[in-house]
């Protein structure tokens, strides 16, 4: 019985583990097809749930504004939370989407 209960904790594991990946994977896939010249987007975080942005000439003032305006940008917002994303992220700027 100790056996059996191993192996399903173990399988349980496993299979989140493998959600995990598969979820992460497909958030990198939908954040890269956004990439421009103007910006390059990738997922992060175990679920892929952080959009991070890279800028070309990453300034501070740069990404505070990149950050700031999606967060303001209601429709936007909606559209990533939509698309599983939590977080924003540009150089050191991070904001929450809500």
């Amino acid at each position: 019985m100790k056996t059996l209960g191993a192996f399903l904790v173990v399988a349980l594991f496993v299979g989140a583990g493998i959600h995990a990946e598969r979820t992460a994977s497909a958030q990198q896939r939908l954040a890269e097809s956004w990439n421009s010249d103007s910006a390059h987007y990738s997922a992060s975080g175990l679920y892929g749930q952080n959009l991070h942005i890279a800028l070309p000439d990453e300034s501070q003032v740069e990404c505070d504004a990149m950050v700031d305006s999606i967060k303001r940008d209601a429709k936007m917002v909606v559209e990533l939370r939509q698309a599983n994303f939590r977080t924003v992220e540009c150089g050191q700027v991070r904001g929450g989407l809500r």
